[in-house]
């Protein structure tokens, strides 16, 4: 039978307060603090609230990337056709706010992806509990 750690006790309702009062503000968790919260998950409560933070980061990321995209499609019309016959004569702008829009897109997919875990570990511990 499991036995609560009164110390991690304590720590994960601190976190949850925090969590609680953050998402109230619909501000995210930075990223370590909200890894540090997804390894100390142990409840539904808990693993529901990861998943949600981890959703509003996808969200985030998703309009960040979209920002980008915007920018490549300004910069692109604004380098002419030369670009859209050449690729490999784009500028370093260009080039970058691709990779940017690249990497906020897969951090956005990865997000996605820990979000479902940590639901998944939220029912799969409702009902383990019955």
């Amino acid at each position: 039978m499991w036995k609560p750690n009164l110390l991690f006790v304590s720590k994960s309702a601190l976190a949850l307060a925090l969590m609680g009062s953050s998402m109230a503000a619909g501000s995210q968790l930075e990223a370590a603090k909200l890894e540090d919260l997804a390894t100390e998950a142990r409840t539904p409560a808990q693993h529901a609230a990861v998943s949600r933070q981890f959703r509003l980061r996808a969200e985030a990321l998703d309009s960040k990337a979209a920002g980008h995209e915007a920018n490549v499609k300004k910069l692109t019309k604004s380098a002419g056709a030369m670009v859209q016959k050449w690729p490999g004569m784009a500028t370093k702008p260009l080039e970058t706010e691709r990779e940017k829009a690249m990497e906020a897109r897969r951090a956005a997919r990865e997000s996605r992806k820990l979000a479902e875990k940590h639901l998944r570990l939220s029912v799969e511990a409702l009902g383990a509990r019955k």
